[in-house]
């Protein structure tokens, strides 16, 4: 991989080859090594696992602007991460969101006053 390949690139590359560590290649020289420990790190920050708040599962249809509904029931609290996690139960995605800030225990309130399906709150 290059140095401004994107993480999830590389994290790709290493789950279909079962490998554990890529060299990263600029100009045709060696000038790193990207790890498991690396994608560990890129994870944790894109999920936003050192921030707290509050994590909530939902399931949503798979079809245009269903993640505005979620985003439209943020305010006041703050969506700090959100990740889908493919398709589940036939056109339905599950999506992941933390949630942190003023308003963040009211989240999952306005979140089913949308009509959307809570599956998990931690």
């Amino acid at each position: 991989v290059g140095p401004d390949d994107p993480v999830e690139q590389a994290a790709l590359l290493m789950e279909e080859h079962r490998v554990s560590g890529l060299p990263v290649i600029e100009d045709g020289r060696l000038i790193g090594i990207l790890t498991i420990t690396d994608l560990l790190r890129a994870f944790v920050a894109f999920l936003g696992l050192r921030e707290g708040g509050v994590r909530v599962t939902v399931d949503l249809p798979d079809a245009p602007g269903a993640l505005a509904r979620v985003a439209e029931a943020g305010p006041p609290s703050n969506i700090i991460a959100a990740v889908t996690t493919g398709v589940v139960e036939g056109e339905r995605r599950r999506l992941v969101v933390r949630v942190s800030g003023e308003g963040a225990a009211g989240f999952v309130e306005r979140v089913r006053e949308r009509g959307i399906d809570v599956r998990d709150v931690r």
